[in-house]
Formats: structure tokens, C-alpha cells, sequence
């Protein structure tokens, strides 16, 4: 059953706990702010109606938020239970707007799978092979109770049981291997980026320099 609605945004409720994706977009979220502000039409947010937890819409949430909305177009949905809501919750998210990461796409197969749907139908839902969700579903490690999806170029914390400090990389690695982005920052030096008066990059650099001394000992490197 679905009803359409104007909905009080403060009456939504938020659970970041089934929400497929790994972040939100600030730069989809600002495009959003800019379309409603010019009065382009956007799609209602999805809602359970029962819980008022939201199913699919968090960009264009945080973009009626930001532009301090009172109430947002919402469709209401009645679902018979939690593996219903997270079979939408895909769906939706994979069907339309910002399209699916990979790091996504392994959320998503690890809260498909708390809920008990097989890896044919999320194959269904992410449009991908049985093979892929299967080798999805090996790449992921555990931070205290929670599984963990783990990036491409970080496979080395697969099956691990993560530290702070790996599970924030994990949380802000961009997605290719370490050399990438070394071969990134060599052809910026050489191409004459560095000023004399970027104090930031400077100070970083000198990070780096320290952490490369340090991880060196660490693993017994001469060079």
C-alpha cells in the first residue's frame, strides 16, 4: 500500500544501520539543494509507514534539511517485515540516483544477508552474477561486532579484526591501491605543484616523510 504525503521532516526517523551505502554524497546533496531551490521536481522520499523509518531518499533528506524544509514530498510504504524493507531499500537505491560503488554493493550484501535473502535474489537487486556476489561477500572484516566491507586496494585487512585506525582507513580510502595515489603525488611534485607558501601541504608532507621512517623500522626496510 502506498500513500503520498507532505511529512513533518522532523517526524522521519534515520537508521543509518540499513543504509546501503557507505556515506553520503555531499556533492549529490548540493545538487539536490540547487535543483529544489529552482523549483525542479524531485522524487518523494520512500517511508515506512509504520516505523516513519526512512527507505530510500538520504541525499534528498539532507538536501530539504539543509535548505531548513519543515515538511518534504514522502511516499508511505507498508511493509510485512524487515527483509521486505531492506529487498526495497536495494532496489531503490540501485535502480536510480547515484549509482551503486562496489564498497556499496558489499553493504548492501551484508545487510541482505542479516535478513536472509539469498545471494540470487541480491543478485537480482544489485543487477550483477551469483560469482560476484559471492566474491563480494569474502572481502569484508570485522570491527568489534560489525562486519566490515573492505575497499578494493585494501585487501590486505580482509578477514581481519580491524584497529581504529584501519577501520578509519577503510572508512576514507578512495578505492585504488597505495602506488596510485604515490605515482599521483610524484607527478604533482614534478610538474612544479608545491608553493613555497602551502603551509598545509608542506606540514603533510612532512607527515609523510615521519610515517614513511616509521612504518620502514617497523617492517625492517633498508634501503
Amino acid at each position: 500500500m502506498v500513500d503520498r504525503n507532505l511529512i513533518d521532516l522532523a517526524a522521519i526517523v534515520l537508521d543509518w544501520t540499513f543504509y546501503p551505502r557507505t556515506e553520503v554524497s555531499r556533492e549529490t546533496v548540493m545538487r539536490l539543494k540547487e535543483a529544489i531551490a529552482s523549483g525542479t521536481r524531485i522524487p518523494p522520499v520512500i517511508i515506512d509507514k509504520k516505523t516513519m523509518k526512512l527507505i530510500d531518499g538520504f541525499h534528498r533528506y539532507e538536501a530539504y534539511k539543509g535548505l531548513k524544509a519543515n515538511k518534504i514530498p514522502a511516499e508511505l510504504r507498508t511493509y510485512k517485515d524487515e527483509r521486505e524493507m531492506i529487498e526495497d531499500v536495494g532496489a531503490l537505491n540501485s535502480d536510480h540516483g547515484r549509482p551503486f560503488s562496489s564498497q556499496d554493493c558489499r553493504r548492501f550484501i551484508l545487510l541482505a544477508s542479516d535478513v536472509g535473502l539469498s545471494k540470487e535474489k541480491i543478485a537480482g537487486i544489485l543487477h550483477v552474477t551469483r560469482e560476484r556476489i559471492e566474491g563480494w561477500m569474502i572481502q569484508r572484516a570485522t570491527f568489534k561486532n560489525e562486519e566490515i566491507p573492505i575497499k578494493r586496494g585494501l585487501h590486505y585487512l580482509v578477514g581481519k579484526k580491524l584497529t581504529e585506525g584501519q577501520r578509519k582507513l577503510n572508512k576514507e580510502w578512495g578505492g585504488m591501491n597505495a602506488t596510485f595515489y604515490i605515482n599521483q603525488l610524484i607527478l604533482y611534485l614534478e610538474a612544479g605543484g608545491l608553493r613555497s607558501d602551502d603551509r598545509n601541504f608542506i606540514e603533510k608532507m612532512e607527515r609523510l616523510m615521519k610515517s614513511w621512517e616509521e612504518a620502514k623500522r617497523k617492517i625492517k626496510i633498508k634501503i
